[in-house]
């Protein structure tokens, strides 16, 4: 009846009521129709957006921290962790409260955590994949290297507490920048370039090697700080010169 109004009124069935219904009619169907068009439509770009915030995130803490694909395994899980911790975290029976996350290495995610008004660092070893690295016991690594470290003249954060059975260590908090950021902010200065050769010659001394990734460095107050525990007897082809130096520049 509709169409045959449109098209000529005069030989229609339709009355003029039926007619004025059937125009409501098509009203509302022509605003359900496009309300869920444009329901799909914010669907669309709200996934576009999900995902581009999503690659965006990932390929700069990939470009920051140096991780491979497969360490770095999905944003969902990261975010699923943090939703677990449920904003406090225990280390042998201690509450922690969970400011924010501070990174993620091939051997665990470290928080910044407070108790009564006092900052940390809490590290939750992980157990994901890492396609360069072989781990034993991963606690036990971090307890042996820390012990190591402590007895050489390197700077490093205390060790405040490790949890064995929950797999977590609380270290002191040590603020500031690290070297990534000033490198490629352009900020590095000679003095950061002659600790880090004075810590790398006097760690091959003692026939040691640590991780001379940049994240792994922290600046506060013009000194130089490692703030990871991994260690590793000493080898040429892992050494701050032929390793690690090509990332201060």
């Amino acid at each position: 009846c509709y169409m045959q109004i449109k098209i000529s009124p005069f030989s229609s069935p339709c009355s003029e009521n039926e007619f004025a219904q059937l125009e409501q009619s098509f009203g509302h169907s022509y605003i359900l129709i496009y309300s869920f068009l444009f329901m799909l439509y914010i669907d669309y770009i709200s996934n576009i957006c999900y995902i581009q915030v999503k690659d965006k995130w990932l390929s700069s803490h990939r470009q920051a921290y140096g991780f491979s694909p497969r360490i770095y395994n999905s944003f969902d899980d990261l975010i699923y962790m943090v939703k677990d911790l449920r904003e406090t975290i225990s280390v042998n029976n201690n509450d922690y409260h969970i400011i924010r996350l501070l990174g993620k290495g091939k051997g665990g995610y470290s928080y910044l955590v407070q108790k009564n008004s006092q900052f940390y660092v809490l590290k939750q070893i992980h157990h994901e994949p890492c396609d360069y690295y072989s781990f034993g016991n991963k606690i036990e690594a971090e307890y042996n290297d820390y012990n190591r470290l402590i007895n050489t003249n390197l700077s490093v954060p205390r060790m405040i507490d490790i949890d064995f059975g929950n797999e977590r260590i609380l270290k002191e908090y040590i603020e500031g920048p690290d070297i990534a950021t000033l490198v490629k902010k352009k900020l590095m200065k000679e003095n950061y370039y002659s600790q880090i050769e004075e810590m790398a010659q006097m760690l091959k001394e003692q026939n040691l090697n640590i991780d001379y990734y940049p994240t792994n460095f922290i600046v506060q107050n013009d000194k130089l700080y490692y703030i990871d525990y991994e260690c590793n007897s000493f080898m040429e082809q892992y050494s701050y010169h032929t390793w690690g130096r090509q990332y201060w520049y």
